[in-house]
């Protein structure tokens, strides 16, 4: 019953056990962007990393614009999975922006930089990031970079760079994505 569960689940996020309010994360996304809003916004301002990586995610399961500033804001925390789960986020719900992306693909971890290129390769700062990548010394950010550029570069801006990074490659699956761009950006 909804209003049992929203007031179970009202308990669940002021609850002391990151546990538990990592299972109010889990499932106020059930609520909708509405009636879940004051919960949600509540998990959205947890101090447990993991809390704020759920709220982040349920905020985007069920639609929740209103929540673009703090993902935003999220998008400056120290733990990547909390930075992940923003930038996923803002993505879903169209609240990313050029200046943000460049931003968040400027970030120390990896990870977060193969979900922005990913994800965000339609914008200008991202492929200029994407560009940046190709001499990352993680094969796996290379390859991001250069599916990045196959899939929204163009042959006059991208085309030496991709060619370039490939002379240098070591690695047969950076170097596998590398042509397969180069290929692509020559057929367009």
């Amino acid at each position: 019953v909804p209003s049992e569960a929203q007031a179970l689940l009202g308990m669940a996020v002021v609850d002391e056990s990151a546990r538990v309010r990592r299972g109010a994360a889990r499932s106020v996304a059930g609520l909708g962007p509405v009636k879940g809003r004051a919960l949600l916004e509540r998990l959205l301002g947890d101090r447990e990393p993991s809390v704020l990586s759920l709220a982040a995610a349920a905020a985007m399961e069920c639609g929740a614009t209103w929540a673009t500033a703090r993902l935003v804001e999220l998008t400056n925390h120290t733990d990547s999975a909390v930075v992940l789960s923003a930038v996923q986020s803002l993505m879903v719900l169209g609240g990313a922006d050029d200046a943000q992306l460049a931003r968040v693909a400027a970030h120390p971890d990896g990870e977060v930089v193969k979900q922005v290129l990913h994800e965000g390769c339609s914008f200008p700062s991202v492929l200029v990031q994407a560009v940046r990548s190709l001499a990352d010394p993680r094969w796996d950010v290379r390859v991001a970079a250069a599916q990045a550029l196959q899939v929204s570069g163009n042959a006059g801006q991208h085309l030496a760079a991709l060619e370039a990074a490939r002379a240098k490659e070591t690695d047969p699956l950076a170097d596998d994505a590398l042509l397969a761009a180069i290929e692509t950006l020559k057929a367009r």
